[in-house]
């Protein structure tokens, strides 16, 4: 690392998204097709297609863990 590390800290989290929050995200990131490109429609199809298959009661769960270094530069 490029400082002095004087702490490190593990954090679970665990995130739920509805279907449109999803596509909002998406939708909003600098890698989406934007409205008009030939393959829109085809990522937005393709999003709903995982989302109707990994989601449980409406929402898909996202499990993941930050590691987070706090020291000195």
């Amino acid at each position: 690392f490029f400082f002095t590390q004087k702490t490190a800290y593990a954090i679970p989290l665990r995130l739920v998204g509805s279907e449109m929050c999803i596509r909002d995200r998406y939708l909003s990131s600098s890698y989406s097709f934007n409205l008009g490109h030939p393959k829109h429609s085809t990522a937005e199809s393709n999003l709903r297609t995982l989302f109707d298959r990994f989601q449980i009661d409406g929402v898909v769960r996202f499990e993941y863990r930050t590691n987070v270094y706090h020291g000195r530069v």
